[in-house]
């Protein structure tokens, strides 16, 4: 194992990727939540939105998925704590 680690250290992992996916290899680089944020795939996808809230504007993450035309568009603010807990209680009646 010690040998496999030498051998990988030597070049980085977006090479080796490419080294792997050219070979038929399913491969993929694993990344830090940071790093799939800012992105350019998910930029591109449109799955983080910012919002406005009490504190000033929060970036959310939207739905990995859409489906037809379908926006992936976020609505509204972030609720506030407790801010639909009667409506939602006085629906399950």
């Amino acid at each position: 194992m010690e040998r496999v680690e030498h051998y990988l250290a030597q070049r980085d992992a977006e090479d080796w990727e490419s080294i792997f996916l050219k070979a038929g290899i399913p491969s993929g680089v694993v990344r830090t939540l940071q790093e799939t944020a800012n992105s350019e795939h998910i930029a591109n996808r449109g799955l983080i939105s910012e919002v406005a809230s009490e504190a000033g504007p929060v970036k959310v993450v939207g739905s990995g998925f859409k489906m037809g035309a379908q926006s992936r568009t976020i609505h509204g603010a972030v609720p506030k704590l407790g801010e639909h807990t009667v409506s939602i209680l006085q629906s399950l009646k």
